[in-house]
Protein backbone atom coordinates (compact mmCIF):
# COMPACT_ATOMS: atom_id res chain seq x y z
CA UNK A 1 0.00 0.00 0.00
CA UNK A 2 1.15 3.12 -0.69
CA UNK A 3 1.24 5.97 1.88
CA UNK A 4 0.16 9.46 1.76
CA UNK A 5 2.53 12.25 2.10
CA UNK A 6 2.13 14.91 5.20
CA UNK A 7 -0.31 17.12 3.11
CA UNK A 8 -2.97 14.02 1.96
CA UNK A 9 -4.91 11.39 4.02
CA UNK A 10 -5.88 8.67 1.11
CA UNK A 11 -5.12 11.23 -1.48
CA UNK A 12 -7.20 13.83 -0.29
CA UNK A 13 -5.33 17.56 0.48
CA UNK A 14 -5.85 18.42 4.05
CA UNK A 15 -6.49 21.90 4.63
CA UNK A 16 -2.90 24.39 5.54
CA UNK A 17 -3.28 27.64 6.93
CA UNK A 18 -2.46 30.48 4.71
CA UNK A 19 0.77 31.30 5.44
CA UNK A 20 2.00 28.23 7.43
CA UNK A 21 5.07 27.50 5.22
CA UNK A 22 4.49 30.55 2.31
CA UNK A 23 6.93 33.26 3.00
CA UNK A 24 5.10 36.25 3.93
CA UNK A 25 3.33 38.52 1.29
CA UNK A 26 5.37 42.16 1.47
CA UNK A 27 2.48 44.82 0.70
CA UNK A 28 2.76 46.80 -2.53
CA UNK A 29 5.04 50.30 -2.46
CA UNK A 30 2.85 53.02 -3.08
CA UNK A 31 3.75 54.89 -6.09
CA UNK A 32 4.83 58.60 -6.24
CA UNK A 33 1.59 59.53 -7.29
CA UNK A 34 0.23 57.93 -3.94
CA UNK A 35 2.87 59.86 -1.91
CA UNK A 36 2.20 62.83 -3.09
CA UNK A 37 -1.46 62.40 -2.24
CA UNK A 38 -0.98 61.06 1.20
CA UNK A 39 1.21 64.32 1.74
CA UNK A 40 -1.50 66.93 -0.06
CA UNK A 41 -4.19 65.48 2.59
CA UNK A 42 -1.61 65.66 5.73
CA UNK A 43 -1.21 69.62 4.51
CA UNK A 44 -4.90 70.19 4.13
CA UNK A 45 -5.69 68.41 7.60
CA UNK A 46 -2.99 70.89 8.90
CA UNK A 47 -4.49 74.06 7.44
CA UNK A 48 -8.02 72.91 8.68
CA UNK A 49 -6.90 72.93 12.40
CA UNK A 50 -4.76 76.63 12.50
CA UNK A 51 -8.33 77.65 10.50
CA UNK A 52 -10.00 76.91 13.24
CA UNK A 53 -7.74 77.56 15.89
CA UNK A 54 -7.50 81.24 14.12
CA UNK A 55 -11.34 81.58 13.89
CA UNK A 56 -11.36 80.52 17.60
CA UNK A 57 -8.81 82.88 18.56
CA UNK A 58 -10.46 85.80 16.55
CA UNK A 59 -13.94 85.16 18.51
CA UNK A 60 -12.20 84.43 21.83
CA UNK A 61 -10.29 88.28 21.65
CA UNK A 62 -13.42 90.29 21.07
CA UNK A 63 -15.06 88.38 23.86
CA UNK A 64 -12.21 88.90 26.25
CA UNK A 65 -12.18 92.89 25.80
CA UNK A 66 -15.69 92.72 26.37
CA UNK A 67 -15.09 90.87 29.36
CA UNK A 68 -12.33 92.89 30.44
CA UNK A 69 -13.85 96.20 29.11
CA UNK A 70 -17.08 95.31 31.14
CA UNK A 71 -15.21 94.80 34.33
CA UNK A 72 -13.33 98.01 34.19
CA UNK A 73 -16.44 99.10 34.15
CA UNK A 74 -17.60 98.38 37.37
CA UNK A 75 -17.95 101.00 39.75
CA UNK A 76 -17.07 103.54 37.19
CA UNK A 77 -18.72 106.22 35.64
CA UNK A 78 -18.63 106.80 32.00
CA UNK A 79 -20.35 108.92 29.42
CA UNK A 80 -23.25 107.36 27.79
CA UNK A 81 -23.08 106.95 24.13
CA UNK A 82 -25.05 109.34 21.59
CA UNK A 83 -27.43 106.62 21.47
CA UNK A 84 -28.22 105.96 24.31
CA UNK A 85 -28.79 109.58 25.05
CA UNK A 86 -31.48 109.99 22.08
CA UNK A 87 -33.10 106.85 22.79
CA UNK A 88 -33.30 107.93 26.36
CA UNK A 89 -35.55 111.02 25.31
CA UNK A 90 -37.18 109.52 22.99
CA UNK A 91 -38.78 107.12 24.93
CA UNK A 92 -39.44 109.95 27.51
CA UNK A 93 -41.04 112.00 25.04
CA UNK A 94 -43.62 108.87 24.81
CA UNK A 95 -44.39 108.74 28.43
CA UNK A 96 -45.04 111.83 28.62
CA UNK A 97 -47.20 111.91 25.47
CA UNK A 98 -45.13 114.43 23.93
CA UNK A 99 -43.24 116.32 26.80
CA UNK A 100 -39.47 116.06 27.24
CA UNK A 101 -36.69 114.82 29.03
CA UNK A 102 -33.45 117.16 29.66
CA UNK A 103 -30.76 116.79 31.76
CA UNK A 104 -27.13 117.86 32.43
CA UNK A 105 -25.46 114.67 32.44
CA UNK A 106 -26.16 111.19 31.07
CA UNK A 107 -22.86 108.40 32.04
CA UNK A 108 -23.25 104.60 32.17
CA UNK A 109 -21.67 102.50 34.97
CA UNK A 110 -21.57 98.49 35.28
CA UNK A 111 -22.64 97.51 38.87
CA UNK A 112 -21.14 94.72 40.70
CA UNK A 113 -24.11 92.38 39.75
CA UNK A 114 -22.82 93.25 36.29
CA UNK A 115 -26.39 94.97 35.07
CA UNK A 116 -25.75 98.28 33.32
CA UNK A 117 -26.79 101.25 35.00
CA UNK A 118 -27.94 104.50 33.45
CA UNK A 119 -27.29 107.90 35.94
CA UNK A 120 -29.35 111.15 34.98
CA UNK A 121 -28.41 114.04 36.30
CA UNK A 122 -30.58 117.93 36.76
CA UNK A 123 -33.42 116.54 34.73
CA UNK A 124 -36.11 118.24 33.89
CA UNK A 125 -39.36 116.91 32.61
CA UNK A 126 -41.64 119.71 30.34
CA UNK A 127 -45.14 118.99 29.53
CA UNK A 128 -46.11 118.92 24.96
CA UNK A 129 -46.33 122.52 25.95
CA UNK A 130 -42.99 123.20 27.43
CA UNK A 131 -44.23 123.41 31.03
CA UNK A 132 -41.96 122.09 33.77
CA UNK A 133 -43.83 119.02 35.10
CA UNK A 134 -40.88 117.95 37.37
CA UNK A 135 -37.34 118.48 38.36
CA UNK A 136 -34.77 115.55 39.37
CA UNK A 137 -31.72 116.71 40.74
CA UNK A 138 -30.02 112.93 40.18
CA UNK A 139 -31.77 109.42 39.05
CA UNK A 140 -29.87 105.95 38.34
CA UNK A 141 -31.94 103.41 36.75
CA UNK A 142 -30.95 100.19 36.67
CA UNK A 143 -31.65 98.96 32.50
CA UNK A 144 -33.45 95.44 31.97
CA UNK A 145 -30.92 92.57 30.21
CA UNK A 146 -33.58 91.13 28.26
CA UNK A 147 -34.65 94.74 26.64
CA UNK A 148 -31.13 95.76 25.79
CA UNK A 149 -31.13 91.90 23.69
CA UNK A 150 -34.24 93.50 22.16
CA UNK A 151 -32.29 96.58 21.68
CA UNK A 152 -34.64 98.14 23.76
CA UNK A 153 -33.95 100.69 26.89
CA UNK A 154 -35.92 99.56 29.63
CA UNK A 155 -36.25 100.94 33.34
CA UNK A 156 -36.19 97.84 35.90
CA UNK A 157 -34.90 99.83 39.14
CA UNK A 158 -35.08 103.48 39.80
CA UNK A 159 -33.10 105.41 42.16
CA UNK A 160 -33.69 108.49 43.43
CA UNK A 161 -32.29 111.19 45.92
CA UNK A 162 -32.84 114.37 46.97
CA UNK A 163 -36.01 114.94 45.12
CA UNK A 164 -38.12 118.21 46.30
CA UNK A 165 -42.09 117.57 45.93
CA UNK A 166 -44.44 120.41 46.84
CA UNK A 167 -48.14 119.28 48.56
CA UNK A 168 -51.52 121.06 48.32
CA UNK A 169 -54.70 120.94 49.70
CA UNK A 170 -57.32 123.69 48.90
CA UNK A 171 -60.21 124.69 51.47
CA UNK A 172 -62.22 122.74 49.39
CA UNK A 173 -60.06 119.44 49.74
CA UNK A 174 -58.82 118.98 46.85
CA UNK A 175 -54.67 118.04 46.39
CA UNK A 176 -52.10 118.38 44.48
CA UNK A 177 -48.78 117.52 43.34
CA UNK A 178 -45.63 119.29 42.03
CA UNK A 179 -42.38 117.61 42.15
CA UNK A 180 -39.35 119.84 41.89
CA UNK A 181 -38.10 123.17 43.48
CA UNK A 182 -39.19 125.58 40.45
CA UNK A 183 -42.74 124.59 40.56
CA UNK A 184 -43.70 122.98 37.73
CA UNK A 185 -47.26 121.94 36.94
CA UNK A 186 -49.36 119.93 39.58
CA UNK A 187 -50.63 116.82 39.29
CA UNK A 188 -54.12 117.59 40.58
CA UNK A 189 -56.93 114.78 42.48
CA UNK A 190 -60.02 115.44 44.44
CA UNK A 191 -58.54 113.86 47.61
CA UNK A 192 -55.33 112.01 48.44
CA UNK A 193 -56.85 109.02 47.96
CA UNK A 194 -57.55 109.93 44.07
CA UNK A 195 -53.68 111.01 43.89
CA UNK A 196 -53.09 107.83 44.69
CA UNK A 197 -55.61 105.98 42.57
CA UNK A 198 -53.98 107.70 39.82
CA UNK A 199 -50.77 107.13 40.63
CA UNK A 200 -51.78 103.41 40.15
CA UNK A 201 -53.12 104.25 36.99
CA UNK A 202 -50.07 105.74 35.65
CA UNK A 203 -47.92 103.02 36.41
CA UNK A 204 -49.46 100.01 33.95
CA UNK A 205 -48.42 102.34 30.99
CA UNK A 206 -47.23 99.58 28.95
CA UNK A 207 -43.30 101.58 28.13
CA UNK A 208 -42.91 100.64 32.39
CA UNK A 209 -43.96 97.08 31.73
CA UNK A 210 -40.39 95.82 32.88
CA UNK A 211 -40.17 98.49 36.07
CA UNK A 212 -39.91 96.32 39.22
CA UNK A 213 -38.97 98.68 42.14
CA UNK A 214 -38.83 102.80 42.82
CA UNK A 215 -36.95 103.96 45.61
CA UNK A 216 -36.40 107.68 46.61
CA UNK A 217 -34.06 108.99 49.55
CA UNK A 218 -33.67 112.19 51.27
CA UNK A 219 -36.61 113.13 50.19
CA UNK A 220 -37.90 116.76 51.14
CA UNK A 221 -41.95 117.45 50.81
CA UNK A 222 -43.46 120.65 51.88
CA UNK A 223 -47.11 120.38 52.59
CA UNK A 224 -49.64 123.28 52.03
CA UNK A 225 -52.98 122.71 53.73
CA UNK A 226 -55.38 126.11 52.77
CA UNK A 227 -58.44 124.31 54.62
CA UNK A 228 -56.74 124.72 58.28
CA UNK A 229 -54.07 127.38 56.98
CA UNK A 230 -51.19 125.43 58.37
CA UNK A 231 -48.05 124.32 56.54
CA UNK A 232 -45.67 121.17 57.64
CA UNK A 233 -42.42 120.03 56.07
CA UNK A 234 -41.35 116.51 55.93
CA UNK A 235 -37.26 115.74 55.95
CA UNK A 236 -35.26 112.76 55.25
CA UNK A 237 -38.51 111.29 53.92
CA UNK A 238 -37.84 107.54 52.12
CA UNK A 239 -40.25 105.85 49.74
CA UNK A 240 -40.21 102.55 47.83
CA UNK A 241 -42.52 101.04 45.61
CA UNK A 242 -42.87 97.32 45.05
CA UNK A 243 -44.34 96.55 41.55
CA UNK A 244 -43.76 92.87 41.81
CA UNK A 245 -46.09 89.91 42.32
CA UNK A 246 -49.04 91.32 40.35
CA UNK A 247 -49.46 94.28 42.73
CA UNK A 248 -48.57 97.76 43.38
CA UNK A 249 -47.01 98.12 46.80
CA UNK A 250 -45.71 101.41 48.19
CA UNK A 251 -44.08 101.90 51.76
CA UNK A 252 -42.74 105.55 53.06
CA UNK A 253 -41.19 106.49 56.18
CA UNK A 254 -40.82 110.49 56.82
CA UNK A 255 -39.75 112.82 59.43
CA UNK A 256 -42.36 115.79 59.94
CA UNK A 257 -40.92 118.86 61.74
CA UNK A 258 -43.75 120.41 63.76
CA UNK A 259 -41.93 123.32 65.60
CA UNK A 260 -42.04 121.39 68.42
CA UNK A 261 -38.72 119.90 70.42
CA UNK A 262 -39.72 116.64 68.86
CA UNK A 263 -40.02 114.73 65.78
CA UNK A 264 -42.93 113.05 64.11
CA UNK A 265 -42.32 110.12 62.46
CA UNK A 266 -44.64 108.61 59.98
CA UNK A 267 -45.05 105.32 57.82
CA UNK A 268 -46.86 104.45 55.34
CA UNK A 269 -48.05 101.61 53.78
CA UNK A 270 -50.65 101.01 50.50
CA UNK A 271 -50.89 97.73 48.82
CA UNK A 272 -53.28 97.48 45.46
CA UNK A 273 -53.76 94.26 43.39
CA UNK A 274 -52.80 95.23 39.24
CA UNK A 275 -55.73 96.14 37.25
CA UNK A 276 -57.89 96.83 40.27
CA UNK A 277 -58.71 100.03 42.56
CA UNK A 278 -59.03 97.69 45.25
CA UNK A 279 -56.39 98.27 48.09
CA UNK A 280 -55.02 98.12 51.39
CA UNK A 281 -53.76 101.30 53.47
CA UNK A 282 -51.88 101.67 56.89
CA UNK A 283 -50.76 104.64 58.36
CA UNK A 284 -48.22 104.39 61.93
CA UNK A 285 -48.04 107.60 63.78
CA UNK A 286 -45.50 108.46 66.35
CA UNK A 287 -45.22 111.22 68.70
CA UNK A 288 -47.76 112.96 66.68
CA UNK A 289 -49.94 115.78 68.30
CA UNK A 290 -53.98 115.31 68.68
CA UNK A 291 -54.77 118.58 67.12
CA UNK A 292 -52.23 118.58 64.41
CA UNK A 293 -53.74 114.68 63.34
CA UNK A 294 -57.35 116.16 63.88
CA UNK A 295 -56.83 118.25 60.60
CA UNK A 296 -56.20 115.52 58.66
CA UNK A 297 -58.71 113.29 58.98
CA UNK A 298 -62.32 112.95 59.71
CA UNK A 299 -62.03 109.23 61.80
CA UNK A 300 -59.52 111.82 63.89
CA UNK A 301 -61.55 115.18 63.54
CA UNK A 302 -62.76 114.37 67.25
CA UNK A 303 -58.80 114.85 68.45
CA UNK A 304 -59.25 118.48 67.63
CA UNK A 305 -60.48 118.99 71.84
CA UNK A 306 -57.38 117.74 72.91
CA UNK A 307 -53.77 118.84 73.66
CA UNK A 308 -51.48 115.65 73.89
CA UNK A 309 -48.92 114.06 72.27
CA UNK A 310 -50.14 110.66 70.81
CA UNK A 311 -48.89 107.87 68.08
CA UNK A 312 -51.61 105.99 65.86
CA UNK A 313 -51.87 102.78 64.37
CA UNK A 314 -54.70 103.53 61.33
CA UNK A 315 -56.13 100.49 58.92
CA UNK A 316 -58.39 101.18 56.24
CA UNK A 317 -59.49 99.89 52.40
CA UNK A 318 -60.17 100.98 49.17
CA UNK A 319 -62.75 98.76 47.43
CA UNK A 320 -63.51 98.45 44.05
CA UNK A 321 -64.74 101.89 43.18
CA UNK A 322 -62.21 103.61 44.50
CA UNK A 323 -64.10 104.31 47.88
CA UNK A 324 -62.63 104.16 51.64
CA UNK A 325 -64.33 101.73 53.38
CA UNK A 326 -64.21 101.92 57.31
CA UNK A 327 -61.05 102.94 59.43
CA UNK A 328 -59.66 101.35 62.68
CA UNK A 329 -57.62 102.95 64.69
CA UNK A 330 -55.92 102.12 68.01
CA UNK A 331 -54.56 105.19 70.06
CA UNK A 332 -51.85 105.95 72.83
CA UNK A 333 -52.10 109.37 74.03
CA UNK A 334 -49.61 111.06 76.94
CA UNK A 335 -49.85 113.72 79.22
CA UNK A 336 -52.23 116.22 78.30
CA UNK A 337 -55.60 117.95 78.68
CA UNK A 338 -59.44 117.94 77.72
CA UNK A 339 -60.00 121.47 75.92
CA UNK A 340 -62.69 122.30 73.68
CA UNK A 341 -61.81 126.21 73.20
CA UNK A 342 -59.51 128.16 73.87
CA UNK A 343 -61.94 130.03 76.63
CA UNK A 344 -62.78 126.49 78.21
CA UNK A 345 -60.70 125.97 81.52
CA UNK A 346 -58.37 122.30 80.33
CA UNK A 347 -59.30 119.37 82.17
CA UNK A 348 -55.81 117.25 82.44
CA UNK A 349 -55.30 113.81 82.16
CA UNK A 350 -52.30 111.59 82.36
CA UNK A 351 -52.53 109.08 79.72
CA UNK A 352 -55.44 107.35 77.35
CA UNK A 353 -55.81 104.56 74.82
CA UNK A 354 -58.88 103.92 72.65
CA UNK A 355 -59.71 101.62 70.08
CA UNK A 356 -61.96 103.33 67.82
CA UNK A 357 -63.89 102.69 64.36
CA UNK A 358 -64.87 105.28 61.78
CA UNK A 359 -68.01 104.13 58.83
CA UNK A 360 -67.62 106.78 56.20
CA UNK A 361 -71.29 105.47 54.83
CA UNK A 362 -72.94 106.65 58.37
CA UNK A 363 -70.34 109.20 59.52
CA UNK A 364 -70.39 107.45 63.41
CA UNK A 365 -67.39 106.21 65.47
CA UNK A 366 -66.78 103.36 67.58
CA UNK A 367 -65.27 103.24 70.31
CA UNK A 368 -64.69 100.03 71.27
CA UNK A 369 -62.40 100.90 74.40
CA UNK A 370 -61.83 104.11 75.79
CA UNK A 371 -59.49 103.97 78.97
CA UNK A 372 -58.81 107.46 80.66
CA UNK A 373 -55.99 108.30 83.55
CA UNK A 374 -56.08 110.62 85.68
CA UNK A 375 -55.19 112.24 89.03
CA UNK A 376 -58.83 112.11 90.31
CA UNK A 377 -58.79 108.58 89.28
CA UNK A 378 -59.29 106.24 86.28
CA UNK A 379 -62.31 105.13 83.94
CA UNK A 380 -62.85 102.99 80.66
CA UNK A 381 -65.94 102.42 78.61
CA UNK A 382 -67.34 102.03 75.39
CA UNK A 383 -69.20 104.77 73.44
CA UNK A 384 -70.13 106.32 69.73
CA UNK A 385 -69.72 110.05 68.44
CA UNK A 386 -72.10 111.21 65.56
CA UNK A 387 -70.59 113.90 62.84
CA UNK A 388 -73.17 116.24 61.88
CA UNK A 389 -73.33 119.68 59.98
CA UNK A 390 -70.35 118.77 57.26
CA UNK A 391 -68.14 121.83 56.42
CA UNK A 392 -66.07 121.00 53.21
CA UNK A 393 -65.75 117.33 54.12
CA UNK A 394 -65.34 117.71 57.86
CA UNK A 395 -67.65 118.29 60.98
CA UNK A 396 -69.05 120.97 62.58
CA UNK A 397 -70.85 119.35 65.36
CA UNK A 398 -70.18 116.14 67.49
CA UNK A 399 -72.85 114.35 69.46
CA UNK A 400 -71.46 111.65 71.97
CA UNK A 401 -72.80 108.94 73.89
CA UNK A 402 -70.16 106.97 76.23
CA UNK A 403 -71.41 103.99 78.49
CA UNK A 404 -68.95 103.85 81.68
CA UNK A 405 -68.18 100.51 83.00
CA UNK A 406 -65.62 100.87 85.37
CA UNK A 407 -64.57 104.38 87.57
CA UNK A 408 -61.75 104.26 89.45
Amino acid sequence: MALADDKTVRGVPLPVAAGAEDPPTQPPRPSPAQLAERKRRRRQRRRRRWAWRSLGILLTVPFLFLLVSSLALIGRQVAAPSWLKADVESRATELLNGGSLRFGGLQLTLGTDLHPRVIITNADLRDVDGQLIAQVPRMTALLSPRGLVQGEVLMQEVDLSALQIALRRDAGGNVALQVGASGGAAQEAGSFIDLLDQIDLALEQPRLAALEQVRITGMIVNYDDARVGRSWTVDGGRLALDLRRGRVALRGDVSLLSGRAYLTELGLRYESPNGSREADLSIEITNGVARDLATQSVALSWLGVLDAPLSASIRGEIDARGTLGPLNAALNLGEGALRPTEATHPIPFRSAETYVTYDPATSILHFDRLAVQSAWGAFSGTGRFWLRAFENGFPEEIWGQFDLGQIE
